[in-house]
């Protein structure tokens, strides 16, 4: 993922707790903010004058309503874009995305290594959150990545 989209030319910023994998991250390219993603104050500051914060929804260990708590703390300013990548999405979740009044693309089916099943390859979904990112206007979008229609709406 992350070196699919630094090849798109993206700067991509990551926060984890793990310092394995923070080194990992590092290594690809990735600025690293460690710590909690359950951190609204660490999640504002990693995302710092970033347009869109990605989020997997489903990562071991953190419920997706505890990790959109802490992204849409710190996505309560403007210009500012979601893409949340979940396997399945609940409906609590859901509705915290599209109350917040941010723009958003939700990506379901995603594959995430986090997730206990793959029904996305993981490029596919790198393309999926790249072009995401690169909409124009104001998207308010729920896509089943799974739906060669819905992956039509991102011009894959």
């Amino acid at each position: 993922m992350i070196t699919r989209l630094r090849e798109a030319g993206d700067d991509v910023r990551v926060v984890e707790p793990d310092e394995a994998a923070a080194r990992r991250w590092a290594a690809l390219g990735a600025h690293v903010a460690r710590g909690s993603p359950l951190d609204a104050d660490l999640v504002d500051r990693a995302s710092h004058g970033v347009r869109t914060v990605v989020v997997f929804l489903h990562r071991r260990g953190h419920p997706p309503a505890a990790l959109l708590a802490a992204v849409l703390g710190a996505g309560a300013r403007p210009g500012f874009r979601l893409v949340a990548c979940a396997a399945s999405l609940p409906a609590d979740a859901r509705d915290a995305i599209e109350s917040s009044g941010v723009d958003h693309v939700i990506l379901v089916g995603a594959a995430t290594r986090w997730s206990l099943r793959r029904r996305v390859p993981v490029e596919r979904l790198a393309a999926a959150v790249d072009a995401a990112d690169d909409l124009s206007g104001t998207p308010r979008l729920v896509l089943d990545l799974g739906r060669a229609e819905d992956r039509a709406a991102l011009g894959l």
